[in-house]
């Protein structure tokens, strides 16, 4: 099948605000070209101008990479876990004890499982909130502090935490790294310091009784 087609013009404008391209074709009855040499002739022009490579640059835009979220635990999920349980069952203590500590089954279990007191924890995870120790972060500040005592305090490896919280392994990583870094250039001046006065005479009797 034949075609009365002979020439197309390289003479094209591209109109940015309109996303529109304007063409000039000329048609030639006189000679008659196949098909398959009008495909040829129109691939040839295509490659020779780059007018379409500019606009496909122009208003391509490379879509954004979402990580997955479906192994992410949402705070909800962690304050049901059995670490949440067990700060709200103390929370509870403390608002009817009027922020008293005491020898409770779920405080004593905390200053076991994290080698500090409640009063304690919740001061660094006021300190790491204040600070901004983690950024900006998806699982809050409660549970990263305690994975990161964990660790610290029984001698626990990462995946301990993984196993607890349903959290990824890099995450669990990257957080303790995070806290033990930032948290020591910010408060170390604040509990690393040499005792004075009755301060010292203190600490002096302390390690007296030690030997």
């Amino acid at each position: 099948m034949g075609n009365n087609f002979s020439h197309i013009t390289n003479s094209c404008k591209v109109d940015n605000e309109g996303s529109s391209i304007y063409s000039t074709i000329y048609s030639d009855e006189e000679l008659l070209f196949s098909e398959e040499e009008i495909k040829q002739y129109v691939l040839k022009l295509i490659l020779k101008d780059d007018i379409l490579s500019r606009i496909v640059n122009h208003f391509h835009v490379q879509p954004k990479k979402l990580r997955s979220k479906h192994n992410r635990p949402t705070n909800e999920k962690l304050w049901n876990s059995g670490w949440g349980e067990m700060m709200s069952e103390i929370e509870n203590e403390l608002r009817a004890d009027n922020g008293q500590e005491s020898n409770t089954k779920a405080q004593k279990l905390f200053r076991l499982r994290f080698r500090v007191p409640f009063s304690m924890f919740s001061e660094i995870v006021e300190e790491c909130k204040q600070s901004n120790i983690f950024g900006r972060t998806i699982i809050g500040v409660e549970f990263k502090v305690l994975g990161c005592l964990r660790i610290l305090g029984r001698n626990h490896v990462g995946d301990d935490v993984v196993e607890h919280l349903k959290i990824g392994g890099r995450t669990v990583n990257n957080m303790f790294k995070t806290f033990l870094k930032k948290f020591a250039d910010t408060y170390y001046s604040k509990y690393v310091y040499v005792p004075v006065g009755t301060e010292m005479d203190d600490v002096v009797k302390d390690y007296t009784r030690m030997v």
